[in-house]
């Protein structure tokens, strides 16, 4: 069962939001893999399955300049009935604190937060996300 979701249109992702995106990188030999390299150099590494147009699963993972993770926005399902959300398969991982290099916190994912373009608003808007910690 995928997302629902079309597959992002990178060609349209780059003209949309080249006022914070310095390029996209793809990832040499998979073509469901790209690297989002910000001005301020961050960046968002980008996982998409696609399976007839449709993204059948996909991982946004939000690094700072030094390469820390911030938020992971995923749609994967877990197994574990201890890692799912009330949105599973769609979730989040965000730091518990400045200490938590992984962020091994899972959220439920909501439903303005699952498209490319969305996440993209998200983060062009929160000035503030590299110290975004929930409890």
């Amino acid at each position: 069962m995928g997302t629902g979701l079309r597959k992002t249109s990178w060609p349209r992702i780059t003209r949309d939001f080249d006022d914070i995106i310095e390029e996209i990188r793809p990832v040499p030999d998979d073509r469901n893999r790209r690297v989002i390299v910000f001005r301020d150099f961050s960046k968002l590494h980008c996982n998409e399955m696609i399976i007839q147009d449709e993204i059948e699963f996909f991982q946004y993972d939000l690094y700072d300049a030094s390469g820390n993770i911030i938020i992971k926005f995923h749609s994967e399902p877990h197994e574990r009935k201890a890692y799912q959300t009330e949105t599973e398969p769609f979730h989040m991982h965000v730091k518990e604190d400045e200490k938590d290099l992984s962020a091994s916190k899972r959220m439920s994912l909501d439903k303005r937060l699952r498209e490319m373009d969305d996440i993209l608003s998200f983060i062009k808007n929160s000035r503030h996300i590299q110290y975004l910690y929930l409890k």
